[in-house]
């Protein structure tokens, strides 16, 4: 099959006006982006939030200019003919299409359906078509508020293929959905696709990719990282097994560190949780993890460590785009001393040098797992990260937020102006440090599209009473701008930790 969809040197920069009083901030959202997608296609674009890949779609669906580069969509340049693009596309933004939420699904069906421009006599033929495809003509009379959410799912998709798109683009229209519901969904754009309709979807979870694409397109910071086929994706990077164990006893990652350099075939690990001096380990080996379970429970019992629970398998396509896919920091021993960190051990001396290296994303997480040991020297060092570079006093703010070193911010108050990073940054520490004054401003930066994914992160760490009063300014907004928070809040990792933390109860769609 030919191609439908031909994305060249795709380049698209933002210009923010809205949370800072001082000059504006450009954002590269998209950065030299190209690739192809064969007519008939199940395509799938991946990325963590704020990747891109929602930048991407609304280029491609006209609905948003690009800066750079050339897009042809059914052989049609983007910038010569958009209203032609527009009647052989279709689109649907998570399941977001309410319409007229107060009348029935037929009457709000027909009116998109007269707002896509079809005549009456086709639309009314059409609406009942797309109710049968999409088993909704016994719900045709049911007012659309009164939905489940999978049939809200379906009743979007009915709402997309009104205009009988060769591309329908789908920006992750799962998100919010329970598991029966997603299946549902899952199953009709299957059908979809076995029909001829080439579909491009984003998600951010690379398992829900896994069940339905065929090709994928992997973003990062608006950087194409991987653009291919799953099947190619599992053959070029799944040569690593992995030993999952669950653990407890003191000096895990000086344990690990030791087994990596005495048995040549472990490659790596990871520590993903330690709580209550009980450890989640990856373990990661270049052998059938099988064959390898014996020696590295030996190894692990001689040094002390107590196994819970160990299992062998193949690294999953998760742990690939973890692991191989995402950029690498600026040295792999940050990674080790955030492990050290989970741990609360103390980093071997070797980790010393650390503390004096030149970027700050290094030296921000020496600091971090340096703090509670050699807290003076720390100190000493965050001082004089609050008077050096932008990207050094945000790592020192970092680290003086989570250890909530409140003294260290004295420094750096003092002065009445900072650059709109800083201020973003020495925000966060306040609020970490139980600072009620910043309560507005945290509200203003998570209306804020370019912010809320990043503040929201740090939203676990805040003290109790800024929280509090926090979750009283949240319930005062809008129902627009309380559902903007909430839809990215869903799109978080952390969803759970943060619906708990701000007391709001879960978003159902």
């Amino acid at each position: 099959m030919g191609t439908i969809i031909d994305v060249n040197h795709l380049f698209k920069d933002f210009y923010q006006y809205k949370v800072f009083r001082r000059g504006k901030l450009l954002t590269h959202a998209l950065k030299d982006v190209s690739f192809k997608v064969k007519q008939g296609d199940f395509f799938g674009l991946l990325g963590r939030n704020g990747a891109g890949k929602s930048t991407l779609l609304r280029i491609l669906t006209t609905n948003l200019e690009k800066t750079a580069g050339s897009v042809m969509i059914n052989k049609i340049d983007l910038d010569k003919d958009i209203r032609t693009i527009k009647n052989t596309i279709s689109w649907m933004f998570g399941v977001d299409y309410e319409g007229v939420s107060w009348s029935s699904v037929y009457k709000n069906l027909l009116l998109a359906a007269y707002y896509t421009g079809i005549s009456k006599q086709q639309a009314e033929k059409r609406v009942v078509e797309l109710l049968h495809y999409f088993d909704l003509y016994p719900q045709r009379s049911l007012d659309v508020w009164r939905l489940s959410s999978g049939l809200k799912g379906r009743y979007a998709l009915a709402v997309a293929m009104l205009k009988q798109p060769s591309i329908l683009f789908l920006d992750e229209p799962l998100l919010g959905l329970d598991v029966p519901a997603k299946e549902q969904v899952r199953t009709y754009l299957k059908q979809l696709n076995k029909d001829g309709v080439t579909i491009i979807y984003t998600d951010h979870q690379l398992q829900e990719m896994e069940k339905v694409c065929k090709n994928l397109l992997i973003i990062e910071r608006g950087e194409k990282l991987y653009d291919g086929s799953l099947e190619d994706l599992k053959e070029k990077y799944r040569d690593t097994n992995v030993v999952d164990i669950t653990c407890s006893g003191e000096h895990i990652n000086k344990t690990l560190l030791e087994l990596v350099k005495d048995i040549s075939y472990a490659k790596d690990y990871e520590i993903l949780s330690s709580q209550n001096n009980i450890h989640t380990v990856k373990i990661y080996t270049t052998v059938d993890s099988k064959q390898s379970l014996l020696t590295i429970a030996r190894y692990l019992q001689e040094h002390h460590i107590t196994l819970e629970s160990m299992n062998a398998g193949l690294l999953s396509l998760e742990d690939v785009y973890k692991k191989f896919l995402k950029k690498p920091l600026p040295n792999t021993h940050v990674s080790k001393l955030h492990s050290f960190l989970r741990a609360r051990e103390q980093p071997t001396k070797s980790y010393l040098k650390y503390l004096r290296a030149p970027q700050a994303e290094i030296r921000g997480a020496a600091c971090s797992a340096f703090f509670s040991h050699q807290r003076k020297q720390v100190e000493d060092i965050l001082k004089k990260m609050l008077n050096q570079s932008q990207a050094m006093r945000i790592a020192s703010l970092q680290v003086i937020g989570k250890t909530k070193a409140s003294h260290l911010l004295k420094q750096l108050l003092q002065k009445k102006k900072h650059d709109p990073q800083t201020t973003l940054y020495l925000t966060l520490a306040l609020g970490k440090i139980g600072d009620i004054s910043v309560v507005d401003t945290l509200v203003r930066y998570l209306l804020d599209e370019s912010l809320c994914a990043e503040v929201l992160e740090h939203i676990p760490e805040m003290e109790t009473h800024v929280l509090v009063l926090l979750h009283h300014k949240l319930r005062r907004l809008s129902r627009h701008d309380l559902q903007f928070i909430l839809y990215h809040l869903e799109k978080s990792e952390n969803k759970e930790q943060l619906y708990q933390a701000l007391h709001l109860r879960k978003h159902k769609k």
